[in-house]
């Protein structure tokens, strides 16, 4: 309930009128004749540094009839009620008016590998055999409980999109992040609460904790058309027009396509590695593979495994 008369969002005459909060509202008392000492309705009283009338806890203050063996004092707004004294493991309905049982399994008392069996007034705590596990664990022999923790990452079991996002365990369960070039959260990863932000065209490296140039070339990160050539700054690029040579120079070509360089030997265009050149960030759990005039970053897999994409 809000108390409009303490918060002052009434609209009572202050000086003719006394506020008084009732359940989900309020009302306007009339005050008396001037001289006269305050009156308040039945189960409220006078509050001399407000100037108001306040609800009276006939609980606190002992001013109910309820019976202490049978029955609780219940204070209300302007009155109160007595509720009758349940058993432990139960609970008053006032709906209904009587004891009702106490569903303690939905606080989830018992320890993992136990599986909680609700009772008249009580719950049960029921080892479960080691194959079995709640979802987000698996069995365990060296676990006290019979069960340990799943990571869903390590293992594959997750839905997270490996282009977009990020997959980040927890203790039975998992989340996914999106992936940010300027922003790594190193608590997530680390276990603590830093954030590292690198700037505009700069990304986190974890291995040497230091912000690096992203090459938007390399990466396919730029938007130059097919007729200009990309090149890479320091935190950007720019987009440059492709300019031919003569023909009659002798070692006149035109430049290569992004993602492939000119053999001096051969004179020929020739796929360029990204994955040897260290030019790559891949995430960790991903491996760099080479492709036809770019690479891709895919997720590593144990023996016995094939990523399937």
């Amino acid at each position: 309930d809000e108390d409009e008369c303490s918060l002052g969002t009434d609209n009572c005459n202050e000086a003719t009128h006394f506020c008084i909060n009732t359940h989900g509202s309020f009302t306007c008392q009339k005050k008396g004749a001037p001289g006269d000492p305050p009156q308040c309705p039945a189960g409220y009283k006078y509050n001399t540094q407000k100037s108001s009338c306040e609800d009276v806890n006939e609980c606190a203050e002992g001013l109910h009839v309820c019976e202490p063996e049978s029955e609780s004092c219940r204070n209300t707004v302007g009155a109160y009620e007595c509720d009758v004294t349940c058993d432990e493991g139960f609970g008053y309905s006032s709906l209904i008016n009587t004891c009702v049982d106490k569903d303690e399994c939905l606080d989830v008392p018992c320890e993992v590998g136990y599986e909680c069996h609700n009772t008249a007034g009580s719950y049960n705590c029921v080892h479960q055999p080691s194959s079995f596990c709640p979802a987000g664990y698996k069995p365990s022999n060296a676990s006290v409980t019979g069960c340990q923790d799943v990571d869903e990452c390590a293992e594959g079991f997750h839905t997270c999109l490996l282009d977009k996002e990020v997959c980040i365990n927890e203790v039975g369960q998992y989340r996914c992040e999106d992936i940010s070039l300027n922003e790594v959260d190193i608590g997530t990863l680390h276990g603590s609460n830093e954030v590292q932000e690198c700037p505009g065209g700069y990304g986190f490296d974890l291995n040497t904790s230091r912000c690096l140039d992203i090459d938007e070339c390399i990466t396919g990160l730029h938007n130059c058309s097919s007729i200009r050539n990309c090149i890479n700054t320091l935190g950007g690029f720019t987009c440059r027009k492709q300019t031919l040579k003569p023909a009659s120079s002798a070692n006149s070509f035109p430049p290569c396509p992004s993602g492939f360089k000119r053999d001096q030997n051969s004179e020929q265009c020739q796929d360029i590695d990204e994955c040897t050149s260290g030019t790559v960030l891949c995430l960790p759990g991903e491996i760099c593979l080479n492709t036809h005039g770019s690479f891709k970053c895919q997720v590593e897999c144990e023996d016995g495994f094939v990523y399937d994409p």
